[in-house]
């Protein structure tokens, strides 16, 4: 009997991202796993949100993003640093 079911490989390394394909060999199922830590600098964020909208093009199976967005929902929730104008 073969326990382990689930294989991981690293797609690709970048910056602020960790691409995996994951597989389930007991239901033959697959995924792209990206993990983040997404640029906390406003000036950053809208490549790198570009690169993500681009990953999107050219994946073909289902996929996860988790991780730290460095995203707020509102403007109350920051702590420290400069002022949010969003």
């Amino acid at each position: 009997m073969n326990l382990i079911n689930i294989e991981v490989s690293v797609l690709t390394k970048e910056s602020q991202a960790i691409h995996c394909h994951i597989k389930d060999n007991l239901n033959n199922k697959q995924c792209i796993l990206t993990t983040i830590y997404a640029p906390a600098q406003e000036r950053d964020k809208d490549a790198f949100w570009q690169h993500l909208k681009q990953l999107n093009d050219s994946i073909n199976l289902p996929w996860c993003i988790m991780g730290d967005f460095s995203e707020m929902i509102h403007p109350s929730d920051k702590v420290r640093g400069t002022t949010s104008t969003v």
